[in-house]
């Protein structure tokens, strides 16, 4: 179907994937082929940098003088409240996460187009890889809602997930052009540092769950608590038995669930000799419905939970975060010829 995008917006994330100019220039590509007849972005980096010498209309919205994170967040808002039709969204999962969480508070929130120019890409905002952009065609996108998970820590809003929230010590990203283990603390400070990912329990840690119709009950308790991910179920799951909960979810036709491991999941310098020297990892795991809550507390000073793959902030062992499952609550495009 033909969506009408006469007024675009457009959020860039500069540094995505290691940077390098790339994230700019498939912004630049990606405007080029849904050719709006006006765009609106961000100063430098956050879009303009990328429309210097495109020969369309487009303005620069002023923001205060601030970057990263609260950067985009602040230009997603501003986007809305000026009425775009649809918002680009050029970056990794993280990125494209705080798009959508900034654009929850708006009346008529408009849809985004994710490009994924990430690290890894895995998030269900995309629309298509920096590497499809060429790809993109006005003509052949259809809308469609996608679930999110609303994360809390310590009663404090914390943001958005369309893929995962993690609790550890590390997340993926790119150093010198390879995925790493990064020491997640390091980068909520600026610093890409290589780290060994480790446990986070401690003795009074605490996973829980707590369901809508009231029920609720514990999912694992101290050294269970080596990691904790509470993500979205895939239809594909229910024939693959060896993923465990997760085909019972798929299968009972859940939206997402909670596993909990004595040892740290998200990692990707892991070697097979150091795996098959490993003793059997331990799980434990819960199935969520709409309205479902994940209650993550007691864990390991120096904690970080990762939203989508990006850190937010540190979760001190007296805190409690709280993720929750909303159905449809992220209106984006699709391209029709992907399933």
């Amino acid at each position: 179907m033909t969506v009408a995008i006469d007024r675009l917006g457009l959020v860039v994330n500069p540094t995505a994937g290691g940077g390098g100019g790339q994230p700019l220039r498939v912004a630049r590509a990606a405007v080029e082929r849904l050719a709006p007849e006006l765009v609106l972005t961000g100063p430098r980096g956050l879009g303009a940098d990328a429309l210097g010498t495109w020969p369309g209309r487009w303005e620069s919205i002023p923001l205060p003088n601030i970057d990263g994170r609260a950067a985009s967040i602040a230009l997603a808002t501003a986007l809305c409240d000026a009425g775009v039709d649809a918002i680009v969204a050029v970056g990794g999962d993280g990125t494209l996460a705080d798009v959508a969480g900034a654009l929850l508070g708006c009346p008529l929130p408009p849809p985004i187009i994710g490009i994924g120019a990430g690290s890894i890409n895995a998030g269900r905002l995309m629309t298509c890889t920096a590497d499809e952009v060429d790809c993109l065609d006005p003509t052949r996108l259809r809308p469609e809602r996608v679930d999110a998970l609303i994360a809390t820590v310590a009663g404090t809003w914390l943001g958005i997930a369309c893929h995962d929230v993690a609790f550890g010590v590390t997340v993926v990203g790119t150093l010198d052009g390879r995925l790493r283990d990064l020491d997640a603390v390091a980068l909520l400070e600026g610093r890409r540092v290589p780290r060994r990912p480790a446990s986070i329990a401690r003795p009074g840690a605490l996973a829980s769950v707590r369901h809508a119709n009231g029920s609720a009950a514990a999912i694992a308790r101290g050294e269970q608590v080596g990691a904790v991910v509470v993500g979205f179920a895939r239809r594909e799951f229910i024939a693959n038995a060896i993923s465990g909960g997760a085909c019972l979810t798929a299968l009972a036709g859940l939206p997402a669930a909670c596993i909990v491991t004595d040892r740290p999941l998200v990692q990707v310098e892991l070697r097979a000799d150091e795996l098959l020297g490993a003793q059997p990892i331990s799980s434990r795991y819960a199935s969520l419905a709409s309205g479902s809550v994940v209650r993550v507390e007691g864990l390991a000073e120096g904690t970080v939970v990762a939203l989508d793959g990006t850190p937010h902030r540190v979760q001190r062992p007296s805190d409690a975060a709280d993720v929750s499952v909303r159905l449809s609550a992220v209106p984006v495009l699709r391209r029709e010829d992907v399933a």
